[in-house]
């Protein structure tokens, strides 16, 4: 670690966490870890899996599926602007083409 980490203590399903971060990313990790919390209990109540583990790998299983989820459509996105950006660049040539 550099000398500019420090440490911050999470608490997750009454556990705690001390994990080392740069002071600027504290926030985003605070606001991270309260989601987590939020899912980790929301599986434990909503689902019935008991068991720290267990909770914390069906958690990180639907946080997985979400970011592909995510990928697949920021993937669609992305090739839908190239391809309009080819049918303008299309349109461009035979506008100047006149």
């Amino acid at each position: 670690m550099n000398n500019k980490t420090h440490q911050v203590t999470l608490s997750l399903l009454e556990k705690d966490y001390p994990i080392a971060c740069l002071p600027e990313e504290e926030p985003a990790l605070l606001k991270a870890a309260k989601e987590l919390e939020h899912r980790l209990r929301t599986t434990r109540l909503q689902q019935g899996v008991v068991g720290a583990e267990r909770i914390t790998v069906m958690v990180a299983l639907n946080l997985c599926y979400e970011l592909q989820q995510i990928q697949s459509r920021q993937a669609t996105t992305d090739t839908s602007g190239d391809v309009l950006q080819q049918i303008l660049k299309k349109v461009e040539a035979a506008i100047a083409a006149r």
